[in-house]
Parts: structure tokens; sequence; C-alpha cells
């Protein structure tokens, strides 16, 4: 039996306290794969068959194919590893080491740990340019973030993030970095060419996850300190609307067509966001803390 329905796109989250990934395989479906402790991140290849995902408590990120729910592989990666993302030619996975101050790489070919990016103190979450040339890491404990060139495997630039930068995305053409601060509660936008910040926005109490639609309009970002779902609009960078979605708010993907937002919710729930009305149409019960969503076609 096929695990998601191909006409719908699926969701899938880390359950924090429960040890396992959850995926919303189709409008009325919610199946769990249990893994491992402390699951924090999670990340699908481009076509969204396949799911990686982090235990921060066992230094190990699991592979599951999403058709069968089967675990393929469990990779060691190195110490209290969090964000992890798929290369755009699905043949890579990056994860961000917090405790090693390095991004681990995963060969899938091989199904191991190959190299690693010394990048800093605690980095914490990463994310490719849309071109796949690039690689931006926040690195917490130095209060910057990098820039990696995908290709050569190294750093090429620096830059100064305060308010310890926690989760970021990047706008679809390449132009803008939005990036949270976990100790400053606020939304750093980083013009790329430029490598300066252009503006700062306040947000809830955080920790924050960020989202930037595909289409490039809004950014959105949570805070699990809060209960609301801050909607920014992109060129201008004004807050456009908070939407009320429960307490704890974290991870938030929207769907590819950029209609709908689903948002982790700490306390015990998915919400589904219409993007349009501004409000949530839908909650989906779920047990063992949500934290983390990715979303088939946007990663």
């Amino acid at each position: 039996m096929l695990l998601w329905m191909m006409a719908f796109t699926p969701v899938v989250f880390t359950l924090r306290a429960g040890g396992a990934v959850a995926a919303l395989v189709s409008p009325d479906s919610l199946q769990t794969v249990l893994l491992g402790k402390g699951m924090t991140y999670v990340a699908l290849t481009p076509g969204g068959d396949t799911l990686f995902a982090s235990s921060s408590a066992e230094d190990r990120v699991f592979v599951v194919r999403l058709s069968t729910g089967a675990v393929l592989d469990t990779i060691p990666v190195g110490s209290t590893p969090k964000g992890i993302k798929v290369s755009s030619d699905g043949k890579a996975v990056v994860v961000a080491e917090e405790g090693n101050g390095t991004v681990g790489i995963l060969d899938l070919e091989e199904g191991r740990r190959v190299g690693e990016i010394p990048v800093g103190k605690m980095p914490h979450n990463l994310r490719f340019s849309p071109d796949g040339n690039r690689l931006y890491v926040t690195v917490q404990g130095d209060n910057e973030v990098v820039e990696v060139d995908w290709t050569e495997r190294k750093v090429t630039r620096r830059f100064p993030v305060p308010g310890a930068p926690h989760n970021l995305d990047i706008t679809p053409d390449g132009a803008f970095l939005f990036v949270s601060g976990a100790k400053n509660d606020t939304l750093s936008v980083v013009d790329v060419r430029k490598w300066k910040i252009v503006a700062r926005l306040p947000l809830t109490r955080g920790h924050h996850g960020v989202d930037v639609t595909p289409d490039g309009k809004w950014v959105l970002v949570t805070g699990i300190g809060a209960d609301r779902l801050s909607v920014i609009s992109v060129p201008d960078f004004q807050v456009a609307a908070r939407i009320p979605v429960g307490q704890g708010p974290h991870g938030v993907r929207s769907d590819p067509e950029g209609r709908r937002a689903y948002v982790a919710v700490a306390a015990g729930k998915v919400a589904v966001v219409d993007l349009a009305k501004r409000e949530v149409i839908r909650d989906i019960p779920v047990q063992g803390m949500p934290f983390w969503i990715a979303v088939r076609g946007n990663p």
C-alpha cells in the first residue's frame, strides 16, 4: 500500500518528544514512523519520495522512503545534528552539526558521511541558494551567517548577524536571506549581493521557524514562545499579519502554490493556514510535540 496519495502533496514533520516522523499522506490520513530520540529537523529529496530526519540526541540521520514508510538507512553524523537539507541534484545531504562546529556531508550513493566543512561555533540550520551553488549556514555561537561555495566545499564569506542567528530561508531569486535571531526576537533581512542587512523586523518570542513562499511574495515566521504566525511582505519587508495558530508554533512550510501554510504547534497539532484569508482553516491533532516541517516542492 502506498504511504501517500500521488495526487496529494505530502507534508512531513518531526515529533521531537515522540521519537518519530509523521506524514500527512492524504487530507484525512496521518501515518507515523518511529525512529529515535530527540528528532528535530527533516528534509525531502527534490522529488519528495525520500525524507531525511536528524536525531539530535543520537547523532544520527534517518533515511525513510515515503512510499512504504520503510527506514532505508541510519547514518552516523557529528555531534548534535540539527538543520538538514538535500542538494539540488539529490546526490548529497548536508547537516548542521552543532557540537562539532561543522557541516557534515552525506553521500547518498555511499550511504555515509564523507566529509565536513568547518563553519564556526554552534551551526544550527542551513539553506542552499536556488541555483544550488552556495550554501548558507547560521552559526549561532559566533553570531554569523556564512556562505559556502558548494563546489569547492569551503567558506567564502562571513557576515555578522546579531542575536544568535537560528533559522533562515532565501527568496527564489536568491536576492535576500531572512535570518531569525534566537536571542533578540528579530528577523534580519540580508541583501545577498551587497552582503549587508537592509531591514530588521520585530518578531514574536522565539525560537523561530522561517519560510519564504515559493512565489517569493511572503515570509512566514513562527515563534515557539508565543502563539502567532507572522506574515511579512516582500519586497517592502512589512509585517502584514500575525495569525493566531496555537501555543508554541515552530516549523512552518507553505505548499508549492503558496496557498496554504502548515505550522507545527508544540501544544499538539499541525495548523493549516489559508494564506489568502489569513486564518487557520484546520487543526490536525498530533501527539509527540510536532517540531519541524517539510513539504514536497518547497525545500
